[in-house]
């Protein structure tokens, strides 16, 4: 009996409110400190997307001054919405507008043509360098460019984004031609060589198409070796190039002059009449027929010249059933 008068009534349930009142210090103590801990984490999270947006910050300044150094403009392509994007040094150099939509472009800005024609090719590979391609900005001046572009999945595993950067590549291609010059050039005269010649010859037939006509030509100075002999080999140099500038004078959009080696020239004009040819011949002709002083020896220079002129002759050949030839003769003397 002693023992159960002495035992404490049943336990009341701890709960938080009862716990509140009697330790209202701890309670305080305790709320605190989880406010504390949940103002830490928010400040740790907020630091970290706080250091990620300077860190973003920074990366564009940066990739914004290298772009203006390298003159590089990137661009984006958002393959589903169809919407090209382009940045603002871009929008100022070409005076496109920013956010170009390819189901309302109208497709009449040549320039723009030229790259959305290249975005929808660089699309089909994951990643593209294009050919080089030329556009003509704002302020009308041509320069050379050429696109790299990477292409992005979704999460859908689906294509859904090209990014990619527009180069200028004007003095890369610009040297690339110097070279190619230089090479397709005779180092002595200054006019085509060989190569350059038969380069020149298969643009021109190109452009002028089987039916134009084709004036051919083959001429050297008379008697080169007494040039030589008489004035030296540098004697020599010079009535070559004093040729050379004649005949490269007669060069043209329709006319190529060459130094086909030693001292024989080649001329090739297309579309050229063949009364405005003989003209041309016998100007060339009476024009080298001249006195050369070098280094105070007179040296009297002339030239000969053979020429063909021949009219729709490979149309001829190729409307008399192809397979074959026309040798063009002429007993003309002229």
């Amino acid at each position: 009996m002693m023992l159960l008068q002495n035992m404490d009534p049943e336990a009341k349930p701890v709960t938080l409110a009862r716990f509140v009142r009697e330790n209202p210090l701890t309670a305080v103590l305790v709320g605190l400190l989880i406010l504390l801990l949940i103002a830490a984490a928010l400040f740790t999270v907020w630091r970290e997307k706080e250091k990620s947006r300077k860190k973003r910050e920074l990366d564009n300044k940066r990739y914004a001054i290298l772009s203006h150094l390298t003159d590089e403009y990137v661009f984006e392509y958002d393959l589903k919405e169809g919407v090209v994007h382009f940045e603002e040094k871009f929008e100022k150099k070409f005076h496109f507008e920013r956010d170009i939509r390819l189901t309302d472009y109208a497709y009449d800005q040549p320039a723009l043509n030229i790259l959305i024609e290249n975005c929808n090719l660089a699309k089909e590979n994951e990643s593209t360098t294009t050919d080089d391609f030329e556009l003509e900005d704002s302020a009308g001046a041509k320069q050379w460019y050429r696109m790299i572009a990477y292409r992005i999945a979704g999460g859908d595993g689906q294509p859904s984004h090209l990014i990619g950067k527009i180069v200028n590549v004007q003095d890369a291609v610009e040297e690339r031609q110097r070279i190619q010059n230089v090479a397709d050039r005779d180092a002595l005269t200054g006019i085509y060589n060989r190569t350059g010649y038969e380069k020149r010859v298969r643009e021109l037939s190109e452009k002028y198409g089987e039916k134009a006509s084709v004036t051919f030509a083959v001429l050297d100075l008379d008697n080169f070796k007494s040039v030589n002999d008489s004035l030296g080999h540098a004697g020599g140099d010079e009535a070559l190039k004093l040729l050379a500038g004649r005949l490269d004078r007669m060069s043209g959009e329709n006319t190529i002059v060459a130094r086909y080696g030693g001292d024989e020239f080649v001329v090739c004009m297309f579309a050229v009449g063949q009364a405005d040819g003989r003209k041309i011949f016998e100007t060339l002709v009476s024009g080298m027929d001249t006195d050369m002083n070098y280094q105070g020896h007179i040296h009297h220079l002339s030239i000969s010249l053979g020429a063909v002129y021949a009219d729709h002759v490979l149309y001829q050949v190729k409307s008399a059933g192809k397979n074959g030839f026309q040798l063009i003769c002429h007993g003309e003397n002229g």
